[in-house]
């Protein structure tokens, strides 16, 4: 699992392919995060459509967000319509010190 310190800017993404391997883009995009506070099942979710990612090549989706919550964070990328996959991840923010981390 991945570790970032309170306040840092990350990019999450996605790689979407076709079962021969050939990249390729689904009809939709959705990513759909969960910061430590939500718990899942009971939380309220936070979700990015397509056209709040960046498209950095056939297949290929990012979404860059500061985090600003420690704990454990998870998320999943979603395609469908040409292309259907999910992704799921998980990351773990660390606390820091320093109270202008996020600034």
């Amino acid at each position: 699992m991945n570790t970032y310190d309170y306040g840092s800017t990350i990019t999450l993404g996605a790689n979407f392919a076709l079962a021969s391997g050939t990249p390729a883009d689904p009809q939709t995009v959705t990513l759909r995060y969960l910061s430590p506070t939500n718990i899942p099942g009971v939380g309220q979710e936070t979700i990015i459509n397509q056209a709040q990612m960046q498209h950095v090549s056939q297949g290929a989706f990012t979404y860059t967000l500061t985090v600003l919550m420690v704990g454990v964070w998870y998320y999943r990328f979603e395609g469908l319509g040409g292309c259907n996959a999910v992704q799921d991840g998980v990351f773990c923010v660390a606390s820091t010190p320093f109270s202008d981390a996020a600034g």
